[in-house]
């Protein structure tokens, strides 16, 4: 069975740029099978600062003692439409997550660069 990880959560961002730390905030809703257990899907927002981003995300496996990955795709932004991709863990009551954005330059070609990581805790 998936962790319930529906609330409030807030931690840190910890930018690939040196000396960038902010504060991030995510509230989560996550899908309830028809019994009342948690599912393994769930969408929400993220606060950093002033931008503010939807999300939507699935929850993968985990067993007794291991940890439980996750697949987060941030859908827009305060500042417009953009694509980040996270990945990460739910282990020991946090949440743990690498972001990266994919985006494409002016030709055309793709590309994916590393945003920083995740730690939250629930609020």
């Amino acid at each position: 069975m998936p962790p319930d990880i529906a609330g409030f959560w807030r931690g840190t961002l910890d930018s690939v740029l040196p000396s960038m730390t902010t504060t991030v905030e995510w509230m989560i809703q996550q899908d309830r099978t028809p019994t009342g257990a948690p599912g393994t899907g769930f969408m929400g927002q993220e606060m950093i600062g002033t931008m503010v981003n939807d999300f939507v995300g699935t929850i993968y496996g985990g067993s007794a003692g291991d940890p439980t990955w996750f697949y987060v795709d941030k859908v827009s932004s305060g500042g417009g439409p953009r694509r980040v991709i996270g990945g990460g863990k739910f282990e020991s009551g946090e949440l743990k997550a690498t972001t990266v954005e994919n985006s494409a330059d002016r030709h055309g070609n793709e590309f994916v660069s590393e945003l920083g990581s995740v730690s939250l805790s629930r609020d």
